[in-house]
């Protein structure tokens, strides 16, 4: 399976009202990996599915195409501190889609990479599955490609587009392209492609989550790795709509996109992907029934 190329891009505006985090240089993280059994996390921190309690709050975003401050304002929620992986997925789905399926780099766990080469649709019925095994109550119904969101179900669910940058800036509305200011640090966050005109899998794969640093709400690879999944079709628009083309032009609370499209949005970049391309406001999509090998998802829940 070709790597994700020839993707949808949309363009993004600058944040502003910047909030000074300016990162050193830390050593890589390490984590112990705790038991998980029949998809259910045995210890508490399980980092299968470990969920970090995210603040309400906003996401303050100006429009190329207005000139016009947009302030997002998002009730708090839960997410996932790592993409979902392999291990996970096969527990909850009893089998496991990646074409990373083997020969993970030297020292790295082959269950704990990113699940990769799944459709929205997959990301969704896993959703499902694992808001069942947790007694929670599932967020989607799942009529053929209709899908539909009770968005007052406990369960668990894709982020939204606004959830996802949101938290993916940790808080910060500050005017830079990450959620740190020094791009030249980004390799300390992200698994990215470095070089320039590579195609195939020379320039890299996929690799075991949590290796990187977090951001500062304690979530990884949200830059780099795999592209992430989330619940928005992409408002394309025209020449494609400034960012936050899928939320209304006013100020607005939770939004969760239009209510019909044909392009779902992903986010985050992966390691087929060069720097510019991770930034916490690019915007790309692709058909909800498609799967590459760099593209994954994370969930959230209340």
């Amino acid at each position: 399976m070709a790597a994700l190329v020839g993707f949808l891009l949309l363009g993004c505006g600058n944040s502003t009202s910047p909030t000074p985090h300016e990162p050193g240089l830390p050593p890589l993280a390490s984590h112990i990996h705790n038991a998980f059994v029949n998809g259910i996390c045995t210890h508490p921190g399980c980092n299968m599915i470990e969920m970090r309690p995210l603040p309400a709050g906003t996401l303050t975003r100006r429009s190329e195409a207005e000139g016009e401050l947009h302030t997002i304002t998002l009730s708090g929620f839960n997410m996932m501190v790592f993409e979902v992986t392999q291990e996970l997925f096969q527990a909850v789905m009893g089998h496991n889609p990646s074409i990373f399926g083997d020969d993970p780099a030297a020292g790295e766990e082959q269950g704990r990479r990113p699940v990769e080469n799944v459709t929205w649709f997959e990301a969704v019925e896993f959703a499902n599955r694992l808001s069942e095994r947790h007694g929670r109550t599932p967020v989607y119904t799942i009529e053929g490609t209709n899908v539909t969101a009770n968005w007052g179900a406990d369960g668990y669910r894709l982020p939204t587009e606004a959830e996802w940058e949101y938290a993916n800036r940790a808080g910060s509305n500050a005017a830079w392209d990450w959620h740190f200011e020094n791009q030249a640090v980004l390799g300390y966050y992200a698994w990215f492609n470095a070089g320039v005109g590579n195609t195939g899998h020379a320039y890299g794969m996929t690799r075991q989550v949590g290796q990187k640093q977090p951001n500062a709400w304690g979530l990884y690879d949200t830059h780099g790795n795999v592209w992430e999944w989330v619940w928005d079709w992409a408002d394309w628009g025209g020449d494609g709509p400034a960012w936050p083309g899928t939320f209304p032009v006013a100020s607005a609370t939770n939004p969760r996109g239009p209510d019909a499209g044909s392009v779902r949005v992903i986010r985050g970049g992966s390691f087929v992907i060069t720097a510019d391309y991770t930034h916490s406001a690019f915007r790309s999509g692709i058909t909800p029934e498609d799967r590459f090998n760099d593209l994954g998802f994370r969930l959230v829940r209340p």
